[in-house]
């Protein structure tokens, strides 16, 4: 038996052209990068605000926040969804969201987060403190987190819309 995957060059495939035009109508109006940032009021010593605690390290160390795969199941029972239709929805593979939901210092990479922030519909807040807990945030420098933002920002979480986008830039896709 002879199996062929064939793949259409980008030139074949055309997103909607209303996702495109919206998407970079919010790029050159450059509202993503409003996103305040708190910083010390000494540039040179740049440490978020959130950072200043007046305790030491070890004090640090023994109070850390909800561990990212906790924050995630806590998101999944407070939107009443079940582990199955979030995995499903985020197009990420039954034992992908089984190693996630285990943890055991297990940080998926960007995509696959922003894949679950959509699956679970989170808000702007909501999604950069998920991917705060798993150490990433939002950069107003790459075209992945402007274009998956905008999307959050407008209430679109239909991830092949979003992929449809992501891949006409040339991005990496949500899922994984």
């Amino acid at each position: 038996m002879d199996v062929y995957l064939a793949f259409p060059d980008k030139s074949a495939f055309v997103p909607e052209e209303y996702l495109v035009r919206d998407v970079e109508e919010y790029m050159a109006e450059g509202a993503y990068e409003s996103v305040p940032v708190l910083y010390d009021a000494m540039p040179e010593r740049a440490v978020p605000k959130a950072l200043k605690m007046p305790a030491g390290l070890d004090h640090w160390v023994h109070h850390l926040d909800e561990p990212f795969n906790e924050a995630l199941l806590r998101l999944i029972d407070d939107k009443g969804m079940t582990d199955t239709e979030v995995y499903k929805k985020a197009n990420i593979d039954r034992r992908h969201f089984s190693k996630i939901r285990t943890g055991k210092g297990y940080t998926p990479k960007k995509p696959a987060i922003l894949a679950l922030a959509i699956a679970l519909e989170l808000d702007l807040d909501e999604a950069e403190d998920l991917l705060a807990k798993a150490g990433y945030a939002f950069s107003p420098s790459r075209k992945f987190d402007v274009i998956v933002q905008y999307f959050i920002i407008k209430g679109q979480y239909d991830i092949d819309e979003i992929n449809e986008v992501l891949f006409h830039y040339d991005q990496p896709l949500l899922g994984g």
